[in-house]
């Protein structure tokens, strides 16, 4: 197991070389569940301050969670983008 797949269970009083760890570790690498096949009305938005975040939220969203490109919006790269955010988001 690669340090950077182990996850951080000192917080909680356990290690990553334990075998309770090994149990969640290959839970989470199990193979994803079932797609789904989302509400043709599903729109997307995050907010975050940092470019590169704001970036990797798009791709989450269209990759991931498979949203349409044209269905998402991710917001904050300048104050009056964070101010709207509860309008935008409610509509």
């Amino acid at each position: 197991m690669s340090q950077a797949s182990a996850l951080d269970l000192t917080a909680i009083g356990g290690s990553a070389s334990s075998p309770e760890a090994s149990l969640v570790i290959a839970e989470l690498e199990e193979e994803p569940a079932e797609e789904t096949e989302e509400p043709e009305e599903t729109v997307i938005y995050g907010i975050d301050d940092s470019a590169l975040m704001r970036g990797m939220l798009g791709t989450l969203a269209t990759t991931v969670l498979g949203c349409r490109a044209d269905r998402c919006a991710m917001l904050g790269a300048t104050m009056a983008e964070v101010e709207s955010f509860i309008d935008v988001a409610l509509g």
